[in-house]
């Protein structure tokens, strides 16, 4: 779950439809579905600090990082690393950082688009 930058919009997930997110606009109280196109279970979500897409881990195939347009259409950035516990993301959409199970936080450093 996450709320956009402008706090405008609600992102979730939904358990038993696993490909599936839920879009809630908080000004006008309307929801829409969101199909996740391409990958398996979703681990996590967060915006991007545009608001316009997010970046989510998946568990298939593979543990897969990916960037996510509002229209579902994911883009597979890197493996993602086994034991994730969460990410957080810098302003500027350049530095991703990963926490692991074993208390480490690994950063990436990510290319401009």
């Amino acid at each position: 779950m996450d709320i956009s930058p402008d706090g405008q919009q609600i992102l979730y997930g939904h358990p038993e439809r696993d490909q599936y997110l839920t879009s809630f606009d908080v000004r006008k109280h309307q929801s829409r579905q969101i199909h996740i196109q391409g990958f398996g279970n979703m681990d996590d979500l967060a915006f991007a600090p545009d608001g316009h897409s997010l970046y989510m881990c998946f568990w298939a195939p593979g543990f897969t990082f990916a960037k996510v347009g509002m229209d579902g259409r994911a883009l597979a950035l890197r493996e993602a690393p086994l034991g994730l516990t969460g990410f957080a993301i810098s302003p500027d959409a350049r530095q991703i950082v990963f926490g692991e199970t074993q208390g480490e936080a690994n950063v990436w450093l990510a290319d401009r688009e």
